[in-house]
């Protein structure tokens, strides 16, 4: 006579390198066993490349990291002409006002905050979600970030000497797709670079355009890897980027 079945049978996303133990989820790049990091093994599990395809159909691991790594350059760009909501293309409205109020709040006091050299060494799946859907991509490199007085230039906090970073970007798919890496203009379809106020080919005013990822969430990671500034319940997601900046810069 047979023996019963004693347990359920687990469909899992391969097994830790570490422990063993099968990845039973692909919410995050840790071992839901060991609870170690598995960022280097992640990527290469078959079942990201078809789950990242139910998210957006015809994006690889590959090209979303192509597109998502220019993010913290224009993100940086942003704080020199201060262009804010054509950043609308590819950041929440609520992110892009936090980081937008939060500028006008230093500079009120006389001072502002500037992000320059931005260099992206690495960036690295680190989650995704079918069901929201979402995709979280680790960044690290180098960049300058520093507090300084517009009317004067001085330095007032920090280094203008690049200095590393890492960061974790939360983006969502928006089942938009466009021909271009930057958004098009509404005039001519020309690309738009997102620095400017009106379109160089045809001087239209800009239209800021919804694009295919549009970043939800962004925390700076310490050097562990785990998130910084996180706050009970979700509060401060748009600002959690620039209170560790500034708190790392007051001297």
């Amino acid at each position: 006579m047979d023996q019963p079945y004693t347990a359920i049978r687990l469909d899992t996303d391969g097994e830790c390198p570490y422990c063993g133990r099968p990845i039973l989820g692909l919410a995050h790049d840790r071992c839901d066993g060991c609870g170690r990091s598995i960022e280097g093994v992640f990527e290469s599990l078959p079942s990201v490349a078809s789950r990242l395809d139910e998210i957006a159909q015809g994006w690889t691991v590959e090209r979303l990291k192509a597109w998502a790594s220019p993010l913290p350059a224009h993100l940086a760009r942003a704080y020199q002409s201060l262009r804010w909501k054509n950043l609308g293309w590819w950041a929440e409205e609520a992110l892009w006002e936090g980081w937008a109020r939060t500028e006008m709040s230093l500079r009120g006091r006389g001072q502002a905050l500037q992000l320059d050299q931005v260099r992206v060494e690495r960036a690295q799946m680190a989650g995704l979600d079918s069901f929201h859907p979402f995709v979280d991509i680790r960044m690290e490199g180098t960049r300058s970030a520093f507090l300084f007085e517009p009317a004067s230039g001085r330095l007032v906090g920090g280094t203008d000497a690049p200095r590393p970073f890492k960061e974790l970007w939360t983006l969502r798919h928006t089942g938009r797709s466009w021909p271009s890496e930057m958004p098009p203009c509404a005039s001519c379809g020309a690309g738009l670079p997102l620095e400017e106020a009106v379109c160089p080919h045809c001087r239209t005013p800009v239209q800021p355009s919804l694009g295919p990822w549009s970043v939800i969430r962004l925390w700076p990671l310490d050097a562990q890897g785990e998130l910084v500034n996180q706050r009970p319940g979700g509060a401060g997601i748009f600002d959690g980027l620039l209170d560790a900046l500034v708190d790392g810069l007051m001297p």
